[in-house]
Parts: C-alpha cells; sequence; structure tokens
C-alpha cells in the first residue's frame, strides 16, 4: 500500500512540473475597465501587476481618446510624458522620480516590462482627475474601472453588465484546452505587437508643431476625400482584418446584431467602430431599438451611429441619432461616403491608400456633407 501511494505521489510530482508555467492563474490577470466598456484585450506583457503594493498600469490605457490624456516618449532622454490641455507629468526613467510643471518632483518611478512602460495608477490617475475602482468580476477576476465622470452604470450594475464583454476578453487570452498562454507576437516591421498593446512609440511620436510639407500631387483643396464603413462581416473576414494595420467602421443590420453576439464582441473587443444598418427599415426607430437592446444584451454597448436610406436621415438625426446616408448629389467638396463590401474590402483600402487620396473611417464625429447643408449663396469652393 505504501508503495502504490509513494508510485502515485511521484506521479504527481512528475505532472506538476511538466504543467506550462506560463499559464497565469486568475489573481494574476487584471482586467482593465474605462467607464462603461472594456476596451483592451487581455496580454500577457501588457498585464498589470502590483509592485511594492502599488499598482502599475501599461500607459497604452492613458492612450485611450475617452480619458483625454496624451501619452509622448521621448528615447533620447528616456522620459515618458503624459498630458492633457491642464496637467502634465514626465516620468524620468534614468532619474526614478516624475516631474511636474511647477517643478516639482515626487520619487515615483515608472516601471518597463516586456518592452512596454507602466506607470502608477493611482498616482496618475488622481493626478488627472480620473477615479479609479477596485472590483471583482462574476467570474472572479480583479477589475480596475477607471472613471472620467461619463460613466452611466455603477460600479455593481457594470460588473454585471459587463459580464459577458469581460468573458469574451478571457476566452481570447485563455486557451478553451488550457494551454500555455502566448506573448504577443512583435511585428519585426513596426517593433509592435498588435493592436492596443504598442511597445514604446518611436521619439515624439506627437508633435505639437509638426512640419508642413508640400503635396507633390494635387492640391489639397481638391484631394479626393473618403470616409468608409464595412457593410456586414464574418469571424472569417475581422481576423483578416485584425491583420491589417486598417482601423474600421462596420454596419451590421439589426437581425445580424441579434443573431451574432460573438461577432459583436469581436467587433466591439477589438476597438473596431459598431454602427447599424437601417436601409430598408419603414420603421427604422423601432428597427434601430431592437438593434440597441441586441447590443446591450451581447456587451452593455450601444450606439447611436447609423447609416439610413436618404428620406429618413433628417428625421432620424432630429430624433438624436448619428444618421448617414448614401446620396448621389452631394455637394462639390468634403468627403465621400464609401461603403465597403467585405469580400473585396481589404484589396479596396490597400489600393486606396497607394493613391494621392484621403481616407478615414466612418465614426460620430464624421463630416459627410449633404446638399442641405451647403450654405445658402456659397460657392463649393468657399465651403
Amino acid at each position: 500500500m505504501k508503495r502504490r501511494l509513494f508510485a502515485v505521489i511521484l506521479t504527481l510530482c512528475l505532472l506538476m512540473t511538466m504543467l506550462p508555467l506560463s499559464v497565469l492563474s486568475s489573481a494574476d490577470i487584471i482586467i482593465v475597465a474605462i467607464n462603461d466598456t472594456v476596451p483592451f484585450s487581455i496580454s500577457e506583457a501588457a498585464m498589470p501587476f502590483y509592485s511594492s503594493d502599488r499598482l502599475y498600469l501599461p500607459y497604452s490605457v492613458f492612450n485611450n481618446s475617452t480619458l483625454g490624456v496624451v501619452p509622448s516618449y521621448d528615447s533620447s532622454n528616456r522620459t515618458l510624458t503624459l498630458s492633457n490641455q491642464t496637467h502634465k507629468l514626465v516620468f524620468s526613467l534614468d532619474d526614478g522620480v516624475v516631474k511636474k510643471p511647477d517643478g516639482t518632483e515626487d520619487q515615483i518611478s515608472a516601471i518597463v516590462r516586456f518592452g512596454i512602460m507602466f506607470v502608477p495608477a493611482e498616482y496618475c490617475t488622481t493626478y488627472f482627475g480620473i477615479s479609479l475602482s477596485y472590483l471583482t468580476s462574476q467570474g472572479g477576476y480583479p477589475v480596475v474601472r477607471l472613471k472620467t465622470g461619463d460613466e452611466v452604470y455603477s460600479d455593481s450594475l457594470f460588473i454585471e453588465k459587463a459580464e459577458n464583454l469581460i468573458a469574451y476578453r478571457l476566452s481570447q487570452y485563455i486557451p478553451s484546452d488550457g494551454g500555455p498562454v502566448t506573448p504577443p507576437v512583435i511585428d519585426p516591421n513596426t517593433g509592435h505587437p498588435p493592436a492596443d498593446d504598442p511597445t514604446l512609440p518611436p521619439d515624439n511620436p506627437i508633435d505639437e508643431n509638426p512640419p508642413v510639407e508640400e503635396n507633390p500631387g494635387l492640391p489639397p483643396s481638391i484631394i479626393p476625400q473618403y470616409v468608409y464603413a464595412i457593410c456586414g462581416t464574418s469571424e472569417v473576414f475581422l481576423d483578416r482584418m485584425d491583420n491589417t494595420s486598417f482601423p474600421a467602421c462596420f454596419l451590421l443590420t439589426p437581425e445580424q446584431l441579434s443573431e451574432s453576439y460573438d461577432l459583436v464582441r469581436h467587433i466591439v473587443g477589438s476597438g473596431y467602430t459598431l454602427g447599424i444598418d437601417l436601409r430598408g427599415y419603414e420603421d427604422a426607430m423601432d428597427a434601430y431599438r431592437k438593434a440597441n437592446d441586441a447590443l446591450d444584451e451581447a456587451c452593455f454597448f450601444r450606439t447611436a451611429l447609423v447609416l439610413c436610406d436618404e428620406t429618413q436621415r433628417i428625421s432620424l438625426r432630429e430624433e438624436g441619432l448619428i444618421a448617414f446616408s448614401p446620396v448621389e448629389n452631394a455637394p462639390e467638396v468634403g468627403a465621400s461616403l464609401l461603403l465597403l463590401d467585405p469580400g473585396n474590402a481589404i484589396g479596396e483600402l490597400f489600393a486606396l491608400s497607394k493613391k494621392d487620396v484621403e481616407i478615414t473611417y466612418l465614426r460620430e464625429t464624421s463630416m459627410i456633407p449633404y446638399p442641405e447643408e451647403a450654405p445658402d449663396n456659397v460657392q463649393p469652393d468657399e465651403i
């Protein structure tokens, strides 16, 4: 009996030595949320961590436009600057201090891990007036929630609403077969890992006074401008888009939204813009409400961005929606709305990127001119 028990113990010990050491437990995983969403993929390289009882976040968290903070790294001086219109923090890697505009310094250092710079969470959020909550997901994972005051949900309701999106993030991070965690793949051309977990940016990535370069092609006033959106998608196409450098807006019909929750979570979780395609619906507002209910159920997300028939655009805008429509007789200047099919969208975007045109993706702030919006008695070249 003793010999059999010893054999069992020895077998268990051998099995434990064979387990992959890179798999993180739930205590090692910290999920970052901003206001009412979970905008970042979970990455081992960019995982928040505690050092000397102080939580550190990757600097890329503050690169989220919702927080209104702009990061800038100067490799010659080895400093990272976080700033907005009224505040600025300068972290010095060599001196281990952070400097403020009034000349004062605090003995708080930024930390570099896996080539990514991390900053002290509470120190930075307090300085920039951002609230910080330490929560636990329904699955038992720590959640750090940064709040600007524009959030809708309380902490308790947020945890309830966010569970589907958190589960999606975790499913993308921890393989379903329990295999090892795979570190992010570094692109040899850019030196960055994928999407929202970049390594240190190049010198002075944000130039407040960029040089004005003459355009050797068309005069700026007549360079074609396109605002694009992709109508419909699939998991296969999203995987292909994830491997490109193009941002995108995806427009899905109410039926697609209600039938494809995993697809919705993939779009939102990857940081793409998501809108609702209401073309062809007689009662567009009713279809919009049902689509947003499906969005809320899928990943506690709602949108006011819609594509509609030209005949309904003005009425939907009066209802408070950010409505766009294809239009044949648009003013001669300004951006044109380009609607792409997933079957050839990537090829068209690559082709446009090599031409003398300006392209950007559709979003809530896009300016698409329509005939009724052109000022009276003003020639197109004056608009």
